[in-house]
């Protein structure tokens, strides 16, 4: 007989002492996290919550996620073993073994890694850490374009590697009348306290990009640069606005930031 799937629970055994076996009603995503992983997180008021890494076949991630959904909805069993390393018993073969089993996990944040030249973020990844380390060619992310749906969207960036081209994040909608620009300001900093840099960079009317090079005049983009942009209001007819906040690191002696922030025309 089939059972309702709120009544089944998930098992996966890292080891034979490393078990972990969760309600299905605990479940908080299934994602591909990384190339032939698979992760299950699942909630858990008494323990802390709970992450499962399961290894699959080679490039078998979908295939092995829809096992496990037809499983959840189709099965007979109660206890749907995923993986079990212990008695290397395992849902199909498109699941190999558990990579690891962690408890007691408190809350994280998406973090991506940004190493290409021409990156368009969309509404799906607010809210993520984007690491900038692109050191090759000049490197340009462009921020969704405001709307009355997205208003909330948020993005940060901190810098890791240094790019001799520099990096430029921009607003999605350049127009000089109705189109998105910053407003607040960013710390700009030299590491030397002794240094003059230790300014306030402020957003100007119309700037709609921030533009992160070491390399120019009264610029700035040393690692350890860290930004964050949020979506804070939108207008049909006149200029919506990102907020941003930050610090922007700096090595230049004397610099004043005036080409951290800019006019995208």
């Amino acid at each position: 007989m089939n059972v309702p799937a709120n009544n089944k629970f998930l098992y996966f055994a890292n080891a034979v002492d490393d078990v972990l076996c969760m309600p299905l009603s605990n479940l908080i995503s299934i994602d591909h996290t990384a190339g032939d992983t698979v992760e299950f997180a699942f909630e858990d008021e008494l323990n802390g919550n709970a992450v499962v890494q399961c290894t699959t076949a080679s490039n078998a991630e979908k295939e092995f996620i829809q096992q496990v959904i037809n499983e959840i909805n189709f099965g007979n069993d109660a206890m749907i073993v995923v993986a079990d390393d212990d008695h290397s018993v395992y849902l199909s073969s498109n699941v190999t073994a558990v990579a690891s089993l962690v408890r007691a996990v408190g809350p994280r944040r998406k973090v991506e890694t940004i190493t290409t030249a021409t990156n368009n973020l969309t509404d799906g990844q607010s809210g993520t850490l984007f690491v900038l380390n692109d050191t090759g060619d000049a490197c340009t992310i462009t921020l969704p374009e405001i709307t009355a749906a997205n208003i909330g969207v948020t993005y940060e960036f901190i810098l890791q590697g240094e790019n001799a081209d520099g990096y430029t994040i921009k607003t999605g909608d350049a127009n000089d009348t109705t189109g998105d620009i910053f407003i607040g300001g960013l710390a700009y900093l030299h590491p030397d306290a002794d240094q003059t840099a230790q300014l306030f960079v402020q957003a100007a009317d119309n700037d709609a990009q921030i533009v992160l090079d070491s390399n120019l005049a009264n610029g700035g983009g040393d690692i350890g640069t860290q930004i964050v942009c949020t979506a804070v209001a939108f207008d049909a007819t006149a200029h919506s606005h990102w907020a941003i906040s930050g610090i922007v690191a700096t090595h230049l002696s004397g610099g004043t930031g005036a080409a951290v922030l800019a006019d995208q025309s």
